[in-house]
């Protein structure tokens, strides 16, 4: 890990597997964000699907926005934001992720250690979980809210840290 990620504020950690279809979000959402002239307290990282191999980058960090599909019983394309004391409560849940949101058990595993700092989830509820490398329709639409959702939560979490 390079010295200046020790500094990081925020680290936005989209993930997802993009052979999985609808699963790429995060990924996708990811890339279209580390395009942008976000802040440089601001990091903005492709997780992939191995969640325990994102440990040492999630500690490093003062909060976390997470980026994912995720099976919220609503319909598809919907975008929710979960905040840090909802994702605690999610952490406690084994059924959380229709994919298994294998970053939610490295969450798990980080809070018995006292490791894991405040984290965020911008959740997208996908259509397709089947391989390919198309986003459905819906989820494809929901991406500009997805975007605009993570910089707002970014947004709340520098104004919060200003404040604080």
């Amino acid at each position: 890990m390079s010295e200046e990620f020790g500094a990081v504020k925020v680290l936005v950690l989209g993930v997802g597997n993009v052979m999985r279809s609808d699963d790429a979000v995060g990924m996708l959402v990811a890339r279209e964000l580390a395009s942008d002239s976000l802040p440089a307290e601001v990091v903005v990282m492709e997780g992939g699907t191995d969640g325990l191999a994102l440990m040492e980058h999630i500690q490093a960090a003062e909060h976390v926005v997470v980026v994912d599909a995720a099976e919220m019983k609503a319909a598809p394309g919907t975008v929710s934001v979960f905040s840090p004391e909802q994702v605690r409560d999610l952490c406690g849940d084994a059924a959380v992720s229709a994919h298994e949101l294998r970053v939610l058990s490295a969450l798990r595993l980080m809070s018995q250690l006292e490791g894991c700092p405040p984290v965020s989830i911008v959740a997208v509820q996908p259509a397709n979980l089947n391989y390919g490398t198309q986003l459905s329709p819906e989820v494809k639409d929901a991406l500009p809210e997805a975007v605009s959702s993570v910089r707002a939560e970014v947004g709340r979490i520098l104004a919060n840290s200003v404040s604080a």
